[in-house]
Order: structure tokens, then C-alpha cells, then sequence
């Protein structure tokens, strides 16, 4: 081949590659017309890494720079983070679509019931409900009443300053396990499926979600492949087992209701399973994590908390649904812990048609979120710092906003409200008091954590405290 025609074919090669890019461009900024906007990037990644980096960071430097609604565009998917006005809120929480990465489904469960919409999630949360009835969450106060007061003894014997995050994670598992499992897990067993837990749980920020050879994410979906296995041996060994009284979740989930009689199928249980674990432990400890910090950094609210809690319980007697709720200072600093550093970041979900949004028009499927930092900057102003006042009535009882999504974001709200919540505000509950009253503290450092859950890692000593 000649010279001349080589260079023929260079050329045309990079004319028809300019034209593409051009044409991609010019594609491009016609879709963009009439949605919010995003950072201008040449990177094919987009928004990925700064987004990934400190995702909190990037949203409000980013609405401070839009003055309001924008996108970000990773390798993932484009979000439009919406300015969480009331109206705003209203419309994202109103949606049923949800608004996950498409390999989320595939990681949690596809049958979770935080995974699925319509007639599917409704069942789900009838049959998911029965673990988290009034009487089924009394009864596992004593497990973990018990279980923190364990836990904490061994850290006593620490012989220096240690990063809880692996402490507490056994406290929050074992524990999960016990309430929803009914078993005590062994050391070993317990390290193993923490392992996995941990391995598949880092599926949820994999770039190329691909269940196939030589990509991270088969083994994040490996690790899941594991646990379903030791999961579905203890639901063999349960479908065999005849339970008068249900006292475990999976019991009562496993409980036929007697309007439908449905036990659930292998693949529901094992579902369900896996994500009351995720979510019984995993953000749970976050936010334990971040407890440790608050109070650490609030002196003068941790001695109030203290004499609460001296003055109501002597570290010894059983801790029932009553005496629980007389710890309105308690309640109210792990609402400002939920309010400061929220464990999921965002409410996301997809719009079920078209929609016009400050000034923008939406198509149907467009994935929306709101950011639960940015509520809390817009209802009590960036980086408000603790005031238990703001959870608290004029007469000093604890006020309930679990439900007011603009005031605590934490758990959702409507029908897509986590299960969980009281089960989740009952650990931390009962770990605080406890952690007050017989124990003092010591954090040395602490790193902010961004994703795929929020919270401050910290490294801290503890001792039995001397009155």
C-alpha cells in the first residue's frame, strides 16, 4: 500500500471520528435542552469520580453552583437531584418506581422488598411487617439489651485505642442474627459471613456492575452466592421445625397469615434474609459510629445525657418498651445523629411520567433524588451543629418526627418507609444508655466516611466508668 493512500485512509479515518464527536455533541446538547445542568466534562466518566470521592461535598457544591436543580452523570446512570423544596420533596416521595442502579436488584434480592414496586412490594411489606409488630419488637429488647452490655465488656479489656468499626460490626451482626435468625452465630462462623457481608456489600459501588469472569462484581455476587447457601440451610432447617409462638423475624415471617397462608418461597426468605441483615447491621453501626463522634465533640450534651440517664435506670434492671421511652434526651440526640449524618444519603426514585420541575421538563423513567443533607441545610441551615431542643417538646418530651420526612429524611417516608426503623431506633437506644451509664470513652480520631453509607469511623478507647 502506498504512502499516498495511507494517508488517505488516516485522514478519513480521523475526519469520520471528528464527525461522530461532533454529531455525539451536537446529539448531546439537543437532549440537554430542557433538563437541569450538569458539569461541563470531556471525561467519558462524567460525574464518577468527584461524585464518588465525597458525594455530600459534590451535592452542595453543586446546588450552591445551579442555585438550585442539577444532574450528575456517572458511568452508572444521570441523576436530577432535585432543590428539596416542599413541593419537591412531595413529588419524589409520591413516586412508586424506584430509583436503585440496575444492579442493585441483583445484589440485594430481587424479590427484597425494598427492591420491588407494585403488587410485589405491597406483599412484601405484609409479610416482612409481621417481624415488626408492637409485640415482636418487645420481644427482642432483652437480646439486646443483653447483647450490648456483651459487647461493650470486651472492649473494656482493649489495651489501647482501636477502630470500633470492626467492634461494633460484631455487635450489630450477631446480634441481627439472633433476633432475626434465632441463633447465636459461632466466632467463626460470624467472621466468615461478616467477610462475605462485607464483600458483597461493596457490589453497591462497583462502576461495571457485570456478573461475569474477571469483573469485581462476580466476586461481590460469589460472596452473596455464599450466604444465600447458609441462609437456606437454616430456613430447610426451620420449614421443619414446628413453632407454636413465632419469636425470631424469620419465624414470623415463616408464620402463614391466615388471610393468604403464604410461608413464602426459598428465594423470598433467602431475600429477605439478606437485606434485614444488611439493614440491621450495616447502617446501624454507621450511624452507632457517628454517635460516638457527636458525642464525643458535644461535651456538655453527653453530661446531659448522662444525668438523664442516671437519674432513670441503674445499669442493671431490664430495659422495657416503658422505661425506653422516659429517655427523651436520649431519643433526641439520636435524632440529631440521624439528622447530621445520615446513613443513606439519598431518596431516589424514578418519575412515572413526564414531569415539569423548576422550569424543567423531565421525561417519563427520569431518575430523581433528594439529597437528605440538603433537607437538613434547607430546614436548619449547613452544618447546624447538636441541639437536642430541636427534638424536644416545650415540656421536655421527646417529639415525634420519624414521619416528617422535611424534618428526619433518615428513614423515608409513605409506603417505601423502612421496616426497620423502630427495630434500628431500639439498638441505638439501648446501646446509648448503656454506653452512658456504666461506660467512659476516649475517640482519638475519626475519618468521614462517604460511601456507599455516611458516617464518621472512629478509633476510641473505653473503661468501666468510676461514679
Amino acid at each position: 500500500m502506498s504512502s499516498n493512500t495511507v494517508a488517505k485512509a488516516v485522514g478519513t479515518a480521523a475526519v469520520t471520528a471528528a464527525a461522530l464527536l461532533v454529531a455525539s455533541l451536537v446529539t448531546q446538547r439537543v437532549r440537554d435542552r430542557n433538563l437541569p445542568p450538569r458539569n461541563a466534562t470531556w471525561s467519558p466518566l462524567g460525574d464518577t469520580l468527584e461524585f464518588y470521592k465525597d458525594r455530600a461535598q459534590f451535592v452542595r457544591k453543586s446546588f450552591a453552583k445551579f442555585k438550585g436543580t442539577f444532574r450528575v452523570v456517572t458511568v452508572l446512570e444521570s441523576t436530577v437531584f432535585l432543590f428539596p423544596t416542599a413541593e419537591n420533596l412531595k413529588l419524589v416521595t409520591g413516586q412508586k418506581l424506584l430509583g436503585w442502579p440496575k444492579h442493585y436488584p441483583t445484589l440485594v434480592g430481587e424479590t427484597s422488598v425494598s427492591m420491588v414496586n407494585g403488587a410485589a412490594h405491597k406483599k412484601g411489606r405484609v409479610v416482612s411487617g409481621r417481624a415488626f409488630t408492637p409485640n415482636a419488637l418487645d420481644n427482642f429488647l432483652p437480646k439486646t439489651q443483653e447483647a450490648a452490655r456483651e459487647h461493650l465488656k470486651r472492649w473494656v479489656l482493649w489495651s489501647s485505642a482501636e477502630d470500633t468499626r470492626p467492634a461494633l460490626k460484631s455487635f450489630t451482626f450477631q446480634l441481627a442474627h439472633q433476633v432475626i435468625l434465632g441463633r447465636q452465630l459461632p466466632e467463626e462462623l460470624s467472621k466468615k459471613m461478616m467477610d462475605l457481608f462485607d464483600e458483597s456489600t461493596r457490589g453497591l459501588v462497583c462502576p461495571y456492575p457485570y456478573d461475569v469472569p474477571g469483573f469485581k462484581f462476580r466476586k461481590c455476587m460469589n460472596a452473596r452466592r455464599e450466604l444465600d447457601k447458609i441462609y437456606q440451610g437454616v430456613i430447610d432447617e426451620q420449614r421443619k421445625a414446628t413453632t407454636k409462638v413465632p419469636m425470631t423475624m424469620l419465624e414470623h415471617v415463616m408464620t402463614p397469615d391466615t388471610k393468604d397462608g403464604d410461608t413464602g418461597t426459598n428465594k423470598e426468605l433467602i431475600d429477605f434474609c439478606y437485606n434485614m441483615v444488611f439493614a440491621g447491621h450495616d447502617t446501624t453501626l454507621a450511624s452507632m459510629q457517628s454517635l460516638l463522634y457527636l458525642l464525643s465533640t458535644n461535651p456538655t450534651v453527653m453530661q446531659e445525657l448522662r444525668d438523664e440517664v442516671d437519674a432513670l435506670w441503674d445499669g442493671e434492671a431490664v430495659l422495657t418498651r416503658d422505661s425506653l421511652r422516659l429517655f427523651h434526651k436520649s431519643r433526641a440526640f439520636i435524632s440529631e445523629t440521624l439528622r447530621i449524618v445520615p446513613p443513606i444519603a439519598s431518596t431516589v426514585r424514578r418519575l412515572d411520567s413526564a414531569t415539569d420541575v423548576d422550569g424543567y421538563h423531565l421525561p417519563r423513567g427520569t431518575k430523581v433524588a433528594v439529597d437528605s443533607i440538603s433537607v437538613n441545610d434547607l430546614v436548619y441551615g449547613p452544618d447546624a451543629p447538636v441541639k437536642l431542643a430541636r427534638f424536644l417538646n416545650e415540656d421536655g418530651t421527646f417529639k415525634e418526627t420519624t414521619f416528617d420526612f422535611q424534618l428526619s429524611p433518615a428513614f423515608g417516608t409513605g409506603s417505601r418507609m423502612c421496616l426497620g426503623y423502630k427495630f434500628a431506633l431500639d439498638q441505638m437506644l439501648i446501646f446509648l444508655v448503656t454506653l452512658v451509664r456504666l461506660y467512659d470513652f476516649n475517640v482519638i480520631s475519626s475519618v468521614r466516611q462517604c460511601m456507599p453509607i455516611q458516617y464518621h469511623r472512629v478509633t476510641s478507647s473505653f473503661s468501666v466508668r468510676c461514679k
